[in-house]
């Protein structure tokens, strides 16, 4: 899918999921797999599943079993893939370090909001902006203070359910896509230098291609994440795949 037409198949998608009830029952299955690849030795993608929600942990109590609820609404769930950028140093420790400080970045969060209204998704994602910087401040910072990972990075790519919404942030060129009525729609666009100045040439357009212009390491624009929002009704299904 070219860069000129995925504007439209994104927006298309949004304004397609925009029927349906406002507050959708899914059945969620999740899987995921990394694989290193035909053309690099080591393994440099990771991968992290989590499910959240509004929760009470109940220690002690007189009241009957089942009488006060401990949990309240619908789950949401959370993806992340993240893949070292091959030929830098330090790819696999970068994709494992991404996620594990993404994570830590949600968890220091006072207040989840597990809402969907317009004005929380928003602030939701003006949160992921910020968290994705915070990841690439901490990555640089690791990478000056160890000689070995200088030059270290990778591609982060997030995909967040709240209600029937799904929210995808991410920086690189770890596609995202929705399979939706059997057919795959790409949710992303690669932060690489072809995107940018596409070059009719076969040749030179593989090799720019592989040039990223936004990734977690980057002292410039690393971590400026590009948001997208769309409704997901029901019989719809979201993957991420790392480029090889």
């Amino acid at each position: 899918m070219g860069a000129d037409n995925l504007a439209d198949t994104v927006e298309d998608l949004r304004l397609s999921g925009a029927a349906g009830p406002s507050h959708a029952v899914f059945g969620v299955e999740v899987a995921g797999l990394t694989h290193t690849g035909k053309v690099r030795p080591t393994n440099e993608d990771h991968f992290h599943v989590v499910q959240f929600g509004r929760f009470l942990r109940t220690l002690a109590s007189s009241l009957p079993a089942g009488e006060a609820p401990e949990e309240g609404g619908e789950p949401g769930y959370g993806f992340a893939v993240a893949d070292g950028i091959g030929g830098r140093a330090g790819g696999e420790v970068a994709s494992r370090l991404a996620i594990s400080l993404l994570v830590e970045c949600v968890l220091q969060t006072p207040d989840w909001i597990l809402g969907h209204e317009d004005h929380l998704v928003t602030k939701v994602m003006d949160r992921f902006a910020e968290r994705f910087q915070a990841v690439n401040f901490a990555l640089l910072t690791k990478a000056e203070s160890e000689p070995a990972l200088r030059g270290m990075g990778t591609t982060l790519s997030v995909a967040l359910s709240l209600g029937d919404d799904l929210l995808v942030t991410h920086v690189g060129d770890s596609a995202v896509y929705l399979f939706r009525r059997g057919e795959l729609h790409r949710l992303t666009r690669d932060h690489s230098a072809s995107q940018l100045r596409p070059d009719p040439d076969a040749a030179n357009g593989a090799r720019f291609r592989r040039v990223l212009t936004r990734a977690i390491g980057l002292p410039q624009a690393g971590g400026e994440p590009d948001p997208t929002t769309i409704g997901w009704p029901t019989g719809t299904g979201c993957c991420s795949a790392p480029t090889a």
